[in-house]
């Protein structure tokens, strides 16, 4: 069934003639105000999407078909795709196959429909031949009916007919025929790409003569033109029912009509009344021309009358004055209240071009749909996004200005500025480091997007928090329009210092709007721009009862307009005055290593001693220390763990976390991470007053150490950091100084300075070598005298043995010092030792080898292709077996050196043969390094070797006695550089026994005679000796059975007969058997 079109017209009229009252918007805010922002961002810097609210979701709604007879028409401005109402429809054909539908699409008059789409396919493709219809109306004011409407349903009872115009409504007449193939889903959206609302252009005038035909002009100076030849020119007549109230007409044609009841004094043509009502019946009447009248030209024109004529255009300011004076959907404002100059500059600003995305476009344009049931001031806020514009009540009109570039053209200084100051340093809640912008992307389908413009250093210089807003531009539909725009709205919101202060008359040589310098010392602006003061852009001034003036004022900085640009620096200083907002970075950083000993037993470690300079900041509070160890390689980081990027390389890091791939971003792990990027884990170490800073139990590695200011108020600095590559325990110990050796009663006594190595002293521990020779010796070819001596050990007794000792310190991590202290002595062992095994190696080197092998007259480890094994050993061809248990001293004759193996194409280690580059080196002509060693090993055992023995396991011989029965000697080579070897020249053992006696006193003998056995059984047959006490002439001894364990006595007189008599007895040999 079909909706009335009767109350489709009527209602469709009342409801967007009445939307707004007409009338000022001042009204209520000029009292007492100078001039004051109307609408606009510039008040909060920054628009707000509170304030916007929903509008990019409505604009998107916007796509929709709805039905219905009393719904707001939206206005369009600019270029949009816009779906409608359907406000009738109904059916028609045989068995109903056609339907018809109106659907009103916004305010009138427009300039065009673009492009149809039914279901979002264009209406010209071909699926919809033979099925589709459409008929387009813009909306102009002297709109005529559909007739084709009324001829397809004239059999059909339907009630539509020439009354129902719609003027002002720009429309859609569309007839379907049923085709499921080209409407699968039922009644299709339809939907069209409008060139919108065409709107007036102070800019451009036209005088009579130049007239377009077809063009709407209002007038706006009459000039001589006359009334005829406004009337020839397309000032026509109107029916009665058009007439506009208290507009002044001249009767055309009186008809059916009683133009008393309408104000005329008669019904006679050529009478000029002024309408008070409007008309009813057949009459005409033509508006006599004045400044305001609006009409369609017919004609060229004639005279000097000049018009503004009426355009499509997306120039956002035009759209803006559009809406102010428009009567039927805007605020309905009298042009007399505009101060066109300052529009015309505006929208001159606007249509300049710039390279916005590549492409040289116009600055700023306004595409978007007016909910004309949203308040006015919502609206005009919303408008204004698309321009960067506010909107001024001042001298009483309204003035657009853009927030741009501008010259400071007045100083308020202290001669002009009275009484008390209020300023606002701003806060968070205003300051941004990232914004996200809402807007309807029509490269998208005319769906909503979100434009980010964001900054890494900004964040940093916030501390890493992140400061974001949403804010949505509902007028604009481009993304690089949308971050140019943000891009301005992120750096003003750096700018945070507003101030409100009373100013003396003078203040009235500016107004609201104006770039001003405040040049004030006790604020420190005195100084800045050449001293010339700190820029400000006045945003209110009010007249106080005293004729003074109260001036609010925020901070302006011409660097935030930069496109494209996020200021990081701030291009309008504050003040010259020390400024607690920012913090400045420490400087000159340095960090150097040192060892100390724990107070918590954990022996020596490593500290890191920090020291940087104080920067020049008055507010400057503290510092905070920091260090991270090493660092962590993309693809290896773990998720949660909060890392800071140190480089960013080919990984995605904000796949991963990071809010952009930038030096110095931290962030939280999402993931392992990919790619060649490399980020660093930095922990908290300390906050202190002081310039310096400990960060100890450190280890051997690559740190990064990192510190920052902190001010009186909390603001942060940017950190310095400064990397060191800490040697830790890994640095070999200082060689021992004044090393010398003294024999005394056949040992040596050994004395040399006291260890400076903190690790040595603590934890650590001096070792002794010993080897025969007296020329060349090398630590390598030592053996080991004794057990290792405590680190603080200043001397040591050993046992005296020709040849060369050498002394070495050794840390705490097993470190040995680079070089051995020597100290020669040729002074015998006043000891008589008696050699009882002996077993030379060198030269046969006929044992078992194990990585090792005979070169030569040497024994050495094995190479492949000239790198040397990592180890090898050589066991001696045989064990020595004493036969019995003694205690004997075991003594090496044991020399080795180390040397470079000869590289591939090289005759020889030395350097007069190298030819590769010094930085490839090894080392120098062959010198010894401890990275080879070479040691001499011992195994005992007190059984019988032959036999199952029980041995004891292999360790360093050091030089001294043991108690065994046989021995076993091996030799273990390793190296920690496959370009050193080591050469042993001299191999063998000696087992000695040294002289000792056994004795006794006052020993009775019977006359039977006398079994002795000894203490401890010698390893030969010692030498006896017998005294006997009180003896008489004759008298002697005779002895039997004498052997290792003992000996048989008897006592005679001189007759031969045995006697009993006491004796001294002592034996003298070697070996103690045990």
């Amino acid at each position: 069934m079909a909706v009335s079109a009767i109350g489709i017209a009527a209602s469709v009229a009342g409801t967007y003639a009445g939307t707004f009252a007409t009338g000022a918007i001042a009204i209520g805010l000029t009292q007492g105000i100078v001039g004051t922002i109307v609408a606009g961002a510039l008040s909060g810097l920054i628009p707000d999407d509170e304030q916007n609210g929903d509008q990019v979701t409505q604009q998107a709604s916007a796509l929709l078909n709805k039905s219905s007879n009393n719904a707001p028409l939206p206005v369009v401005y600019g270029y949009r795709k816009i779906g409608g109402t359907r406000v009738f429809m109904e059916v028609s054909g045989t068995d109903n196959e056609f339907l018809h539908v109106v659907i009103a699409m916004s305010e009138g008059e427009i300039n065009s429909f673009e492009n149809i789409y039914i279901n979002d396919i264009i209406k010209t493709d071909s699926r919809f031949n033979g099925l589709l219809d459409v008929y387009t109306h813009t909306g102009a004011d002297n709109q005529t009916a559909d007739t084709q409407l009324i001829a397809n349903l004239a059999n059909f009872g339907a009630n539509w007919t020439l009354a129902h115009r719609l003027r002002g409504t720009a429309y859609l007449y569309v007839k379907l025929k049923f085709d499921v193939d080209a409407y699968p889903r039922g009644l299709p959206t339809i939907t069209a790409d409008l060139k919108g609302t065409k709107v007036y252009d102070p800019r451009a005038f036209k005088t009579g003569g130049s007239f377009v035909t077809g063009t709407t002009y209002k007038i706006i100076t009459l000039g001589n033109t006359t009334q005829t030849q406004w009337e020839n020119a397309g000032v026509i007549a109107h029916n009665v029912d058009e007439i506009l109230l208290n507009t002044v007409y001249k009767i055309s044609s009186v008809g059916t009509t009683d133009f008393v009841l309408i104000g005329s004094a008669n019904n006679s043509v050529g009478t000029i009344f002024t309408a008070t009502a409007k008309g009813i019946g057949t009459g005409t009447l033509i508006p006599i021309a004045t400044v305001g009248t609006v009409f369609v030209a017919t004609s060229s024109g004639a005279g000097t009358g000049k018009v503004n004529p009426k355009v499509w255009s997306d120039n956002p300011v035009l759209c803006i004055r559009d809406y102010l004076t428009n009567t039927r959907y805007g605020r309905g404002i009298s042009t007399s209240l505009i101060d066109d100059t300052a529009f015309n500059l505006a929208a001159n600003h606007c249509d300049t071009t710039v390279n916005i995305g590549g492409a040289t476009v116009k600055r700023y344009t306004c595409n978007g749909i007016v909910n004309t049931a949203q308040g006015s001031i919502g609206i005009l806020k919303q408008l204004l996004t698309s321009c960067k514009g506010f909107l001024v009540f001042t001298g009483g009109k309204y003035k657009l200005i853009i927030d741009k570039i501008e010259n400071a053209g007045f100083t308020f200084d202290e001669d002009n500025i009275v009484g008390e100051w209020q300023i606002s340093l701003g806060s968070k809640n205003s300051q941004f480091n990232r914004i996200r912008a809402n807007f309807i992307n029509k490269n998208k389908q005319w769906q909503p997007d979100i434009a980010v413009v964001e900054s890494t250093s900004l964040r940093t210089l916030d501390n890493g928090e992140l400061l974001e807003k949403t804010t949505t531009l509902p007028y604009t539909t481009d993304i690089d329009r949308a971050k140019m725009i943000t891009t301005i709205n992120i750096n003003q919101s750096r700018q945070r210092i507003s101030c409100v202060f009373t100013a003396t008359i003078e203040a009235l040589k500016a107004e609201v709007g104006d770039v001003v310098y405040i040049k004030h010392s006790t604020v420190g602006w005195q100084y800045l721009n050449n001293s010339a003061g700190k820029k400000f852009r006045i945003i209110k001034m009010a007249l106080q009862n005293n004729d003074e003036v109260k001036v609010t004022a925020v901070e302006y900085a011409a660097g935030s307009y930069a496109f494209g640009t996020i200021q990081v620096s701030d291009t309008a200083p504050n003040t010259n005055l020390p400024d607690v907002s920012t913090t400045k970075i420490p400087i000159n950083l340095l960090v150097a290593e040192q060892l100390f000993v724990t107070n918590t037993g954990q022996g020596v470690q490593v500290r890191a001693n920090l020291n940087w300079t104080a920067p020049t900041d008055a507010f400057a509070q503290y510092y905070e220390v920091e260090y991270a160890e090493g660092s962590t390689n993309a693809g290896s980081f773990i998720t949660g763990q909060i890392y800071t990027i140190s480089f960013v390389g080919n990984t995605n890091w904000t796949a991963i976390g990071a809010t952009s791939a930038t030096v110095g971003v931290q962030f939280s792990a999402t993931g392992v991470g990919s790619g060649t990027g490399i980020a660093q884990i930095f922990h908290f170490v300390t906050q202190t007053r002081a310039t310096t800073a400990e960060v100890n139990n450190l280890k051997a590695g690559a740190f990064s150490f990192r510190v920052r200011t902190v001010n009186t108020i909390g603001v942060k600095s940017a950190y310095i950091t400064a990397n060191s590559n800490l040697a830790g325990l890994t640095t070999p110990p200082l060689t021992i100084t004044n090393f010398s050796v003294n024999a005394i009663d056949g040992s040596a006594h050994l004395q040399w300075d006291r260890s400076p190595d903190i690790d040595v002293i603590h934890g650590g521990f001096l070792r002794i070598r010993h080897t025969p020779i007296t020329t060349g010796a090398v630590w390598a070819g030592g053996s080991s005298l004794g057990q290792a001596l405590a680190g603080t050990s200043t001397n040591a007794t050993l046992p005296l043995l020709a040849g060369t000792y050498m002394i070495k310190a050794v840390d705490s991590a097993g470190n040995f010092a680079n070089t051995a202290s020597l100290a020669i002595t040729t002074v015998p062992n006043i000891i008589d030792f008696n050699v009882v095994a002996t077993d030379t190696q060198s030269p046969a080197f006929s044992g078992q080898k194990n990585n090792t092998v005979k070169d030569g007259n040497t024994l050495v480890l094995t190479n492949t292709n000239n790198v040397v094994a990592t180890s090898g050993s050589y066991t001696f061809s045989n064990y020595i077996d004493l036969g019995q248990v003694f205690t004997s001293r075991v003594t090496a004759n044991f020399v080795a050196s180390g040397f470079v193996q000869v590289p591939v194409g090289q005759t020889d280690a030395y350097i007069d043969s190298r030819t590769a580059l010094i930085d490839n080196w090894s080392n120098f002509d062959g010198e010894p390094s401890d990275k080879v060693v070479a040691v001499l090993q011992i195994r005992t055992t007190q059984t019988d070797p032959a036999s199952n023995p029980t041995w004891t396991a292999f360790q360093p011989l050091v030089i001294g006695d043991f108690q065994a029965r046989a021995f076993e000697f091996k030799v273990v080579i390793t190296s920690q550089d496959s370009s050193r070897n080591i050469a042993i020249t001299n191999l063998g053992v000696t087992i000695d026994m040294p002289d000792r006696n056994e004795k006794a006193s006052n020993v009775t003998v019977p006359t039977s005679g006398l079994s002795v056995s000894y203490t401890n059984s010698f390893k030969a047959v010692p030498y006896l000796g017998v005294t006997i006490q009180n003896s008489s002439t004759g008298d002697y001894w005779t002895t039997s059975n004498e052997t290792v364990n003992g000996f048989s006595i008897v006592i005679y007189n001189s007759g031969g007969t045995a006697i009993q008599k006491n004796i001294n007895w002592m034996a003298t040999g070697f070996g103690r058997k045990a």
